[in-house]
């Protein structure tokens, strides 16, 4: 049994994690599939023209050009409202449209961004950088990372698998983060996330 939930936003502009996205009269359709396992909740977002499962255990956020799930990092599920997302396990999806005229995103750039962008601070730990061309012409960054403790913030250190879509029309930037000492148990979940994206055009 299928839900279809739409839910339109108006403009917005927003910055988590270090991620700048802007978008414009977003509708995002959700799919919730309640027969389905554990990693069950669908959404599509027909503007920005991509699909991507989440965890339905979770707590689920849905701003402009950008959803969260947000877990509790010892169960994978759904966390207390005290738990702060640098804590959680975490999964995101950014999504913009690429404005005409914009400079290619390159590999150069990708290095340069996603530690600030995902861990907060540019001395993350980078490995395992890859950049890898689609048969519709996409270009995919991946890469790992391994946030420090932050002691003054209470923050251990972290784990952060990432994956950059960047197709002609639309850049799609996908975030899972976990403590690094749970990085091992949630590394299946983490990488069913990954994989389930999927573009419905260009």
């Amino acid at each position: 049994m299928l839900v279809r939930e739409a839910a339109c936003l108006s403009t917005a502009s927003l910055s988590t994690g270090g991620m700048v996205v802007a978008a414009t009269g977003l509708c995002i359709a959700i799919l919730v599939a309640f027969a389905a396992p554990a990693w069950a909740e669908r959404i599509e977002n027909t503007d920005l023209k991509y699909t991507i499962e989440l965890p339905t255990g979770c707590r689920i956020e849905r701003r402009a050009g950008q959803v969260e799930a947000t877990c509790d990092p010892a169960t994978g599920s759904t966390p207390t409202f005290q738990l702060p997302k640098a804590k959680a396990l975490l999964f995101e999806i950014d999504a913009e449209q690429v404005p005409e005229g914009a400079t290619p995103y390159t590999e150069e750039a990708f290095r340069a961004e996603v530690a600030d962008a995902v861990c907060g601070t540019a001395e993350a730990r980078l490995d395992g950088v890859r950049a890898d061309r689609t048969g519709k012409g996409a270009m995919v960054f991946t890469a790992s990372l391994t946030c420090p403790p932050v002691a003054m913030l209470g923050l251990d250190e972290r784990h952060a698998q990432v994956r950059y879509h960047i197709a002609r029309l639309h850049r799609y930037r996908l975030m899972a983060r976990v403590p690094s000492a749970r990085a091992e148990q949630h590394r299946p979940a983490i990488k069913a996330f990954l994989d389930s994206f999927k573009t419905t055009a260009e």
